[in-house]
């Protein structure tokens, strides 16, 4: 009977070390069909990733389950942060990278599972400056078989300890900032408050201590540069500690730093198509040039430290005029000439060119494209700094204000298609015997279409 039992047992153990994987590949395969009935949703969707241990995201017919926290780890001398993604559909291939290269490792460590190892310091910089991490994964199977996930990371306060008083904020924001280290203008920015507190110190055990900044009224501010932010990652063999003086007394605080994914996407469209790189924002701009421009040591305060690089780099270009096709504009120039304006002996539009604004990231200003026009045609005046002039002024111009002018104008404004136009004037006196001439030249610029314009005029009356 011992026998026979046995022989049973052993029979069974065999028949489930066969049955198991063929169990475990019709439940993947059940679990898949079952994902089809929850229909495709959208091809696109970008969310925040939520507080929890995961966040779900569904998008061209497949789901994907996000972690929400990269595991921090050093790998012999170097240090690695590891995230990972679940996907409702078998993956064929996944690899990892940024808008502009391949970046990271990702690998598949079971047919649903991805992880990507980000490896020491540029690569998890990189990430944690505000850089979205794709992931191109390909199915095995299905009508769509290409898609590209995303992730945003960054790093995060987390585990607070200590006095109820002392806040310090969870957000670690990436600003640019060149204020005590020029070479290196990316700053990891945090902040703390503590009512009544006349100075703050943050220090950690492996002397990756941040720059504290007194903001006044009890606020500070604390700036590490990333080969000191890095070392924070080993919570909790290292936290970052806190002491507040207020009155005589120390109110303190400790905490660790998580790297956090922030914001998550599933596409089928296409990684650059979905999310293609922002240009430089009119408002972060505008902010740069309002603190000073490019020369500007801190800029945090104008966004991050992407937004900000942006517009750096904008601001930096040098746009070229590309020639464009004259259109109806030789018609317009010809009508002009033969109607001059009251008040003038002579008048005519000498010449008149068309172009394309390029050679820059993002929209350029009225001053970029005077200097390419300087820089491009000819110059026979000296014109000097010009005028800057709205449309209103424009039009009371007499080379755009009388007679053959406003149909002049017009003719402009139809051709390149919007009559949002600025303007430089340049005049120069050109010698003239008994008699009076000016040569005049106006660099149109559109900003709707980035067309530029540029009318060479002469006008003069008899002494």
């Amino acid at each position: 009977m011992l026998v026979r039992s046995v022989v049973t047992a052993s029979l069974l153990a065999a028949f489930a070390s066969v049955a198991l994987p063929a169990c475990a590949a019709a439940h993947e395969e059940d679990v898949e069909v079952s994902e089809d009935a929850l229909g495709a949703g959208p091809p696109t969707a970008l969310v925040p990733a939520s507080s929890g241990a995961s966040t779900r995201v569904r998008a061209g017919g497949m789901t994907v389950w996000f972690e929400g926290l990269a595991r921090v780890a050093y790998v012999g001398a170097e240090l690695r942060a590891t995230l990972r993604l679940r996907t409702s559909r078998s993956l064929e291939s996944a690899m990892s990278y940024v808008p502009d290269d391949g970046f990271g490792d990702a690998r598949l460590v079971s047919p649903q599972v991805v992880e990507i190892d980000l490896r020491g310091g540029h690569e998890i910089n990189t990430v944690l400056s505000g850089l979205p991490l794709f992931v191109h994964l390909r199915t095995k199977s299905g009508a769509v078989r290409e898609y590209d996930a995303r992730l945003d990371v960054a790093p995060r306060f987390a585990r607070f300890t200590g006095s109820s008083t002392l806040f310090v904020h969870e957000a670690i924001k990436p600003v640019w900032s060149r204020v005590g280290a020029p070479e290196d203008p990316l700053r990891y920015r945090a902040r703390a408050s503590q009512p009544g507190a006349t100075s703050l110190s943050a220090f950690t055990d492996d002397d990756s201590d941040p720059v504290v900044k007194s903001l006044g009224g009890g606020e500070f501010q604390l700036d590490w540069r990333y080969p000191e932010l890095q070392l924070t990652f080993d919570y909790p063999n290292d936290p970052v500690y806190f002491a507040a003086s207020v009155g005589g007394a120390e109110k303190t605080k400790q905490a660790g730093i998580d790297l956090r994914v922030t914001q998550v996407g599933l596409t089928r469209e296409g990684a650059t198509t979905a999310w293609p790189t922002p240009s430089c924002a009119p408002a972060v701009r505008t902010c740069i040039t309002a603190a000073g421009g490019m020369a500007t040591a801190e800029l945090g305060h104008c966004g991050t430290y992407r937004e900000v690089s942006r517009c750096i780099d904008a601001l930096a270009c040098s746009p070229s005029l590309a020639p464009r096709a004259a259109g109806a504009l030789p018609a317009a120039r010809t009508a002009f000439n033969a109607a001059c304006p009251s008040g003038l002996s002579w008048c005519s539009v000498t010449d008149l060119h068309a172009f394309d604004v390029g050679g820059c990231e993002g929209p350029v200003t009225l001053e970029d494209v005077a200097q390419a026009a300087a820089r491009d045609l000819p110059d026979p005046h000296g014109w000097g700094e010009g005028t800057t002039l709205t449309r209103a002024e424009l039009a009371t111009r007499s080379t755009f204000g009388a007679n053959g002018g406003p149909a002049l104008l017009a003719a402009i404004d139809a051709y390149v298609g919007t009559t949002n136009v600025v303007a430089k004037e340049y005049v120069a006196e050109v010698p003239c015997h008994n008699c009076t001439e000016r040569a005049l030249r106006y660099v149109l610029f559109y900003p709707d279409t980035q067309v530029v314009v540029v009318v060479d005029a002469k006008s003069g009356w008899d002494s």
